[in-house]
């Protein structure tokens, strides 16, 4: 489930994995193995950081909570 966040409710707002990890209520090294199994989306700074679409983590989200009822 996602925490309400009224800052941050516009699907292309940009978050970082730690945002990302205290919204789905796990660590920032799990939403990276998410991302490197290809199961989250994330775009890259030139720096080669993770940023990740509000509107990605959250159909993600509703599609993961299928996936943890099981």
């Amino acid at each position: 489930m996602l925490r309400a966040d009224p800052e941050r409710e516009d699907p292309e707002t940009l978050i970082t994995p730690s945002e990302v990890a205290r919204l789905l209520f796990v660590s920032p090294d799990t939403v990276r193995a998410w991302t490197d199994a290809g199961r989250l989306p994330c775009q890259r700074t030139r720096a080669g950081h993770r940023l990740y679409r509000r509107g990605d983590v959250d159909r993600f989200a509703k599609r993961d909570d299928g996936r943890r009822k099981k």
